[in-house]
Order: structure tokens, then sequence, then C-alpha cells
């Protein structure tokens, strides 16, 4: 018998074990927090009676600034100046902490975007950490 041959159920899992974490690995690599599971509400009045459409992360944002929501830009005022959503407020993301109250009550719902959705996803967890509980994260305004 060799020595460094494998015996038993642990080497007949190990592919196994081995293929499913990887499986994981990427299927979860492209995942968001917040955004990715906001973005997947799905639409109450769809086509086929017994069916549902998800819908677009853009449409998900436009439904809840018509209902109330505020629509932060989270860019700085240069790249504010230069396009926006209308709207939207604007408060970069380093100076939000400071800037927060300007939002309002933190019962309102916030609707966060910025050029590529980091400094967004940033300031979704900002907003979560001072307790604005309906945040929804945009990502990049090119979504809208």
């Amino acid at each position: 018998m060799n020595d460094d041959a494998p015996s038993g159920w642990g080497a007949a899992l190990r592919p196994t074990v081995t293929l499913v974490l990887l499986l994981t690995a990427a299927t979860t690599a492209g995942c968001r927090s917040t955004a990715a599971a906001s973005a997947a509400d799905v639409n109450a009045s769809a086509a086929k009676p017994g069916t549902a459409a998800v819908q677009s992360p853009g449409a998900v944002a436009r439904a809840r600034v018509e209902h109330g929501a505020v629509l932060l830009d989270v860019r700085t005022p240069e790249e504010f100046e230069q396009g926006h959503i209308g709207g939207a407020m604007n408060i970069p993301v380093a100076e939000l902490s400071a800037r927060i109250g300007e939002l309002g009550a933190s019962e309102r719902a916030v609707v966060v975007y910025c050029r590529s959705g980091n400094r967004s996803a940033q300031a979704t967890r900002i907003l979560q950490a001072q307790g604005h509980a309906d945040v929804f994260d945009l990502g990049p305004m090119s979504a809208w």
C-alpha cells in the first residue's frame, strides 16, 4: 500500500468539495450588498398572472423617488455640475457624515448613486450606520 495515496471517504469527497467551493466563489464574486437585494425587487404587476418580472435597478430607483425617496448624488460638486440626475441632492461622500441632517428624517427613503458604484456603496454603509434603514444603492448614475 502506498503511504501517499488517499483513502476512505475524504479522498472520494475532496474533488466534490473543491468544486462546490469554486462554484460558490464564482457565483458570489460579483454580488453587491443592499443594491443587489433591492434590485431584485419583484414587480407585483407582472404581465402574466402567477409570474413576476424582476425590475432593473434604475426602475426600482425611479419608483422609489416617485414615492418620495431622496435622490442623493455622492460625487464631488465638480462632477455634479458636469451632469446629474434631475432632482438629485449633492452631498459628497466625504462630507456625508457631517451633512446627514440635510436628508431629513432617518425614516425617509434614500436612493444613492455616484459615478461607478464605489462611493454609493460607501455612502449606503454610512447612511445605515447613522440610522437610515431604507437606503437603495443604485450604484452608477448610468443605471438610472
